[in-house]
Parts: C-alpha cells; sequence; structure tokens
C-alpha cells in the first residue's frame, strides 16, 4: 500500500475514522510518525491560543466604554510646531536651491574682493553685492509654490495645513539662508579690506533689494508659475544693472525709479511687504493640478 499522503492528514485531524488507515499506520512507521509530529504540533498551536472572552466580559468592556468621557485631542502650542514645520520644508525646499545659493554668492564675494585688490578703485563693491543677493534670493523663491518643481507637492496638498502656512515657512527658510550668506560675504568683503563704507552701508545696499526681488519673485511664481517670476525678476535686474548706461539712455523714465528702489528705505521695504503679502494671499485661492501621468506617443 502507499502512503495515502491525504488521508493521513484527514486522520490526524481528527476528521477521518478508517479502518484502513489505522492498519497501514499498523504496518508502516513512517507514516505513523507523521501523524504523530502532525498531532503534536496542532497542539502546541492549540495551546499558544487563548480563550475566547465570554459574554460577560465583552458587555462590561462595551459597558464602561460608552460611559467613560471622550479622549482630549493633543494640541500644542504654535511655537511648538513652527521648528517642526520649518525643519519638514527644509527638505522639501531641494538640495540645489540651497547649493546654487550659496555659489552664486561666494562668487560673487570672490569676484568683489579680486577687484577690490586689483582695481584702481574699489567703491563699487557694495553695488557688486547690491546686485547678487537679490538675483539670488529672487532665484530661490521662484520655485517655492510650484508643482513642476515641488516632488512633495501633492503630499503636501492632502495635508491639513493651509498652503499659505507651508508657503511663508519655505518663503521664511530660503530667504534667511538668502540673508545669512549675504551677511558672511559682508563680512568677508569688509574683512579683506574692500572699500565699502562700513559693515552696515554694506548690508544696507542689498537688504531692501533683496526683500524687494524676493516679493517680486514669490507673487509672479504663485500666480504665473517659475519661469515667469524668474524671468520677472531678471528683468527688474537688467533694468537695474543697465541704468546708466548708452543702451538704456532712452529707458530712463523706467531705469531711474528702479535704481531709486533699489536701496534699503521705507518705501522699499514697504513694497517689499506688499509684495509677500500679495503672495501670501493668491496662495490659499490658487490650486494648481499637474499631470503625473501625461500622455506618451509611442
Amino acid at each position: 500500500m502507499t502512503h495515502p499522503v491525504d488521508l493521513l492528514a484527514e486522520y490526524a485531524a481528527g476528521t477521518l475514522d478508517d479502518a484502513a488507515v489505522r492498519a497501514h499506520l499498523g504496518g508502516c512507521p513512517e507514516c505513523a510518525t507523521t501523524v504523530a509530529a502532525w498531532r503534536a504540533a496542532a497542539r502546541a498551536v492549540r495551546a499558544d491560543i487563548p480563550e475566547p472572552p465570554g459574554p460577560e466580559l465583552v458587555a462590561t468592556v462595551l459597558r464602561r466604554s460608552a460611559l467613560a468621557p471622550p479622549p482630549r485631542p493633543v494640541a500644542r502650542p504654535a511655537w511648538r510646531l513652527a521648528p517642526l514645520l520649518l525643519l519638514a520644508q527644509t527638505r522639501l525646499v531641494g538640495r540645489s536651491v540651497w547649493i546654487a545659493s550659496a555659489l552664486v554668492m561666494a562668487l560673487g564675494a570672490l569676484l568683489t574682493v579680486v577687484g577690490a585688490n586689483t582695481g584702481p578703485d574699489a567703491a563699487w563693491a557694495p553695488t557688486v553685492l547690491a546686485l547678487v543677493a537679490p538675483i539670488v534670493a529672487a532665484g530661490g523663491v521662484a520655485g517655492l509654490y510650484s508643482p513642476a518643481r515641488d516632488p512633495g507637492y501633492e503630499l503636501v496638498a492632502s495635508t491639513p495645513a493651509p498652503p499659505r502656512l507651508i508657503l511663508l515657512a519655505r518663503l521664511t527658510l530660503v530667504v534667511a539662508y538668502d540673508v545669512v550668506l549675504a551677511l558672511l560675504a559682508s563680512a568677508a568683503l569688509v574683512l579683506f579690506g574692500a572699500e565699502t563704507g562700513g559693515l552696515l552701508h554694506l548690508i544696507g545696499a542689498w537688504l531692501g533689494p533683496l526683500a524687494l526681488l524676493a516679493g517680486l519673485s514669490l507673487v509672479l511664481g504663485v500666480r504665473f508659475g517659475p519661469d515667469i517670476a524668474t524671468a520677472g525678476a531678471l528683468l527688474l535686474w537688467t533694468l537695474r544693472l543697465l541704468d546708466g548706461s548708452e543702451l538704456t539712455a532712452g529707458l530712463r523714465a523706467v531705469t531711474g525709479p528702479v535704481s531709486a528702489l533699489w536701496t534699503t528705505r521705507p518705501l522699499t521695504v514697504a513694497a517689499a511687504a506688499v509684495l509677500v503679502l500679495a503672495g501670501l494671499l493668491l496662495a490659499g485661492r490658487e490650486r494648481r493640478t499637474v499631470n503625473l501621468f501625461p500622455r506618451q506617443r509611442y
């Protein structure tokens, strides 16, 4: 007789009572060992399974849960959540923004130091930094609210955090980072003996334009996208760069006001604040959808 594996399994489980199987087990030590092992395993499994609770225990648990007060939600002060939000947005802004900003700012400071030590007139150091720092900030702010450049846009859109709060956190991070870079560059220029008129004068040369161009880039980026924001910031920056040259002699009506705003004065700071506020207000209304699966042609 062959080894009846299927019959042995049923016999070990207690669902089969066959005289032929019992007779086979009496003459086949191998099958008898297999059945004994299966039964031992079944007993071990049953020993580890607790008995189901009785109806009295279930009724007691339900009665107590109905009488218990609802749990209170865990509330944290806003000042405790702010660092966590900033830390989370640091990872989503993008490593390229941090690296590119640092490289451009370092290059501008290096060129200024070299020019100050080799050129006959080193008084142009504040002007160079006043041109470099704002365009660095504008480039970093342009893509803060963009589905096309934000890898976590869909995830952020599904969270209960308002889009204005997310945008404000990212704006704070990028602008603060660029301000720190500009401060380091300013300190380096003063340390290496560039003719800057003092550290405060040097900071005043770039702080207002940085805020103005960052605000403009924010509004354009939220409303029209990062490409338009970058183009608008570059246009304003170019008008300031070419002011006073022969190429823009006929555009003094445009370049003059731009140069007048390109300083740290109350009018510039107020204009930057208005632009930032407008960008944050637009962020609550503008809801863009991105096609994650664009149609491809084969």
